[in-house]
């Protein structure tokens, strides 16, 4: 399941209030820049230093999303999520795994 359009953090003046006032959490596959508000809203960033092909980018992204569209009802606040290199070749379960440490 992936996650809905109305939960995306997508405009640039929410992007940047999460970098400022957002805490930091680093898991093994990947680190969040969370922050604690009323409503849900998630962000994905896969760098193009993480993996320099377009499809995997987009593996690692739908990947990280179908997790974190299962556990959507467990979340509250905002969420912006940073991929790790590692979040490639990781196991749907492993994911599920860092996911659940931060909640």
């Amino acid at each position: 399941m992936a996650i809905k359009k109305e939960l995306r953090l997508n405009r640039k003046k929410d992007i940047e209030e999460i970098k400022e006032k957002g805490e930091f959490v680093r898991t093994p596959l990947f680190s969040v820049l969370k922050m604690e508000k009323d409503e849900l809203k998630v962000g994905i960033v896969v760098s193009k230093k993480v993996e320099s092909r377009a499809v995997d980018r987009n593996k690692i992204r739908r990947k990280l999303s179908q997790v974190i569209g299962v556990n959507v009802k467990k979340m509250k606040g905002w969420y912006l999520f940073l991929a790790k290199k590692e979040l490639l070749e990781s196991k749907i379960e492993e994911i599920e795994k860092c996911l659940e440490k931060l909640f």
